[in-house]
């Protein structure tokens, strides 16, 4: 194939693909495309080149044959030669034509030569256009952009590359010698540059990208770059920020756990001394100074354990831990721990529990007795007359429980803002008792339960929280199935002062089937008594408040006696030690628990007996004898703090334990390995001992043990450590129980015979 064919066939290839359309759209490549497609002259005004641009080799060979010619046709002229004259004529022909078809090819040729030069100034000046208008894109942006070979070298640069490497002409370099340096990324293709260095230092975001220059076909990278120096020094800025909130809320947190192990320390020694000085023999003056100091004492452990949530809701480490509960049991046994505080203010704190609530529910249990000790203990500080109500029914698949008191209320801008934290509403009496973080810290795991907490309250008035959490029921019971009914025999009138008590008792008969009627004067019980019924059911009971007793006593208890009414005395906590005398057949405490109450109108009680709450009809805190009774068990103690020590020491060997103290942590570990010769029943053990920096406390006292062949010997950690995340990993290794300071004496030594009865029933087993 000549080359004037090859020409043709790349030019019209070149037409037939629409990407390198651009690269010959000229009109000079038109005119080619043109000169060839069909065989075609060139369009009008289309030049040739010069005449002496055509090769001279046809000129010499016509000219020379021409003179041959000439010459042969002379001779044979003369000679008479026609045949020879005539074929010298036919050759002179032969060698005109062939000089004008070389002088037309030559001719055509250049135009070829024309056109292609044409053509390649078109892709020039295309080429060139491209690149300025692409550079000036970029430069708008303040971007770099380069182009580099295959082996990095930089071919061309816009303005934007030689101002930042200051280089008039990096051509030839690489990068790297115009000093970028470059970190990879995760995606192929991408970097991050950096040019400079200190406060000079410039920062880019680095592109590659290879392709095919349409001009030359050559493979080339083509990269841009994008200035993040600000961007990257503001995310650092907020990533340092980050950490420095970071490391600051964690040290926050280790502050308030130290605090609150160093506050807790003191305060066991401080409630625990105050209990057993209880104990001993005062005078009231004496009495009334120890109640005040445990009061005290009280107060502030509260304070510590809210200071302790609130850190850890802070930190996000909140969890809730759901297991099966008995919902009436929690609210009752809260109301029953806040009734002597009520009492002592001459208020009255009753509950009332729908029959449709479940017999258990799955709930943490912890918590929500959390959330209910802080609305109801708030209700109780803040109400000075009436008294405070609980209130738990079923609504809409969630357990509601209100809260109600005849307090002070609250203007709509104080409920507004009484669920943010270190608020406090009422008298300034009232908030010198706290941090203002109860409320804030109960809305929290209220609503981590996925519920809700609202109030609702006038000046002057009173407030009644409600607190609203989604119910799941714990096993295969229907809600109150075994509570219908269960007073259906029931016809009761009931003698109290207007109030929380007599309300929770007529709803509580009412909503098990029975009837009941409810007075506050003895005059009205004795008209109702003359009449024998209630709403066409003959009356079965009477139920007198000791408050009013005086008014029943008389022509009223006559009335009872003769229509043969079981008298039940309705009596205070502090009276269930008393003798109860008077025309009656059996009595129950305030606040009221809803089996007592089935069980006396049913006649299976004439009291109570027995109750697992606070305020039962035994005597409240652990009764120590003068004289330590027999040995029980020996128990090596490890605490080192005094105060702590002795109060440990005296409530364990009053309970008839043998106690062998050790201040440190060394020196319980030479008691556990047995080179005093003890065998030790239990260990009781602070985690925060001198010498058990470092040391895993329980792991290494466990592995003592069963060294010195202690078998089965429980671990009790006592410890000023409220960490949910501490607890539990004493426990998986090895601990028997986990008390948080500060410990009354009788839930210590409760535990103590917890974990003795545990080793004995191993050890049988």
């Amino acid at each position: 194939m000549s080359d004037l064919d090859q020409l043709k066939k790349r030019l019209s290839a070149a037409f037939e693909h629409p990407d390198r359309r651009d690269a010959a759209e000229g009109t000079a490549g038109r005119d080619l495309f043109n000169l060839f497609r069909d065989g075609t002259e060139p369009p009008r005004g289309f030049e040739p080149p010069p005449e002496s641009d055509v090769q001279p080799i046809s000129h010499w060979i016509a000219g020379v044959g021409l003179i041959v010619c000439a010459l042969a046709l002379s001779f044979g002229a003369r000679e008479g030669n026609l045949m020879l004259a005539g074929g010298m004529m036919a050759l002179a022909v032969v060698f005109a034509a062939y000089h004008l078809v070389e002088r037309a090819r030559f001719y055509r040729l250049r135009r070829v030569a024309a056109v292609e030069r044409d053509v390649q100034a078109d892709r020039d000046w295309a080429a060139e256009e491209r690149r300025a208008l692409i550079s000036s894109i970029h430069e708008s942006f303040g971007d770099l952009a380069v182009v580099r070979d295959l082996k990095g070298i930089i071919l061309e640069t816009n303005a934007t590359f030689r101002a930042i490497t200051d280089l008039a002409e990096p051509a030839g370099l690489t990068c790297e010698e115009a000093g970028f340096r470059f970190e990879s990324s995760s995606k192929p293709g991408r970097y991050i540059a950096r040019i400079g260095s200190g406060d000079e230092e410039r920062i880019f975001a680095w592109v590659d990208a290879v392709i095919r220059q349409p001009e030359t076909g050559a493979l080339v990278t083509e990269s841009v770059a994008r200035d993040i120096t600000e961007e990257t020094r503001s995310s650092n800025a907020a990533d340092e920020a980050r950490r420095k909130a970071e490391r600051e809320s964690a040290a926050k947190s280790r502050l308030l756990a130290t605090v609150a192990h160093d506050i807790r320390t003191p305060l066991t020694g401080l409630l625990g001394m105050a209990d057993l000085l209880e104990k001993s023999r005062l005078g009231p003056d004496q009495r009334n100074y120890v109640a005040g100091l445990r009061q005290s004492g009280q107060v502030l452990s509260y304070l510590v354990e809210d200071l302790l949530d609130f850190a850890t809701m802070e930190a996000g480490r909140f969890q809730l831990r759901p297991e099966a509960e008995a919902p009436r049991a929690l609210i009752e046994g809260i109301v029953e721990m806040l009734a002597p505080r009520a009492h002592f203010k001459g208020l009255e704190i009753a509950s009332f529990i729908h029959p449709d609530v479940p017999d258990l529910i799955r709930v943490d249990a912890g918590r929500l007795r959390q959330v209910l000790f802080n609305v109801a203990g708030n209700a109780v500080k803040f109400t000075r007359r009436g008294g405070v109500f609980v209130s738990t029914t079923i609504a809409q698949d969630r357990l509601v429980i209100a809260v109600s008191d005849t307090g002070p209320g609250m203007t709509p801008a104080e409920k507004e803002r009484i669920f943010e934290e270190f608020i406090q509403v009422g008298s300034a009496r009232s908030r010198s008792a706290g941090a203002g973080l109860g409320l804030a810290i109960s809305a929290r795991i209220v609503a981590a339960f996925g519920g809700s907490m609202t109030v609702d309250s006038t000046r002057g008035v009173g407030s009644t929280f409600t607190i609203a959490i989604p119910l799941e029921t714990a096993g295969a019971q229907e809600p109150g199935r075994s509570r219908q009914g269960s007073a259906r025999n029931t016809a009761a009138l009931v003698l109290a002062p207007k109030g929380p008590a007599g309300e929770a008792i007529a709803r509580t008969i009412e909503a098990l089937g029975g009837v009941c009627r409810l007075f506050h004067s003895g005059f009205d019980l004795l008209e109702n008594l003359a009449k024998a019924e209630i709403g066409g059911r003959r009356i079965t009971d009477v139920i007198v408040d000791h408050r009013l007793e005086d008014e029943f006593i008389g022509p009223a208890s006559d009335q009872a006696e003769a229509l043969k009414l079981r008298r039940i005395f309705l009596v205070n906590p502090e009276h269930r030690q008393a003798r109860i005398a008077g025309p009656y057949d059996a009595w129950l405490i305030r606040p009221l628990r809803e089996q007592s109450l089935v069980d006396v109108l049913n006649g299976r009680l004439r009291g109570l007996e027995k109750r697992g709450a606070v305020n039962d009809n035994r005597a409240l805190g652990l009764v120590l004898d003068t004289q330590p009774s027999a040995h029980r068990g020996r128990i090596f103690l490890g605490e080192d703090d005094p105060v702590n020590a002795l109060l440990i020491r005296t409530a364990l060997e009053k309970a008839g334990f043998s106690v062998h103290h050790a201040s440190d942590f060394d020196t319980l570990t030479d008691l556990v390995s047995g080179n005093d010769g003890w065998r030790p029943d239990l260990l009781l053990t602070d985690l925060g001992m001198p010498g058990t920096a470092g040391r895993d406390t329980v792991a290494e006292l466990r592995g003592r043990l069963d060294a010195a062949g202690h078998v089965h010997v429980p671990i009790l950690v006592i410890s000023g450590e409220a960490s949910e995340e501490i607890r539990q990993g004493a426990l998986k290794r090895g601990a028997e129980l986990y008390l948080t300071k500060p410990v009354p004496p009788a839930d210590l030594v409760a535990a103590v015979e917890k974990c003795l009865a545990g080793r004995r029933r191993r050890r049988e087993g």
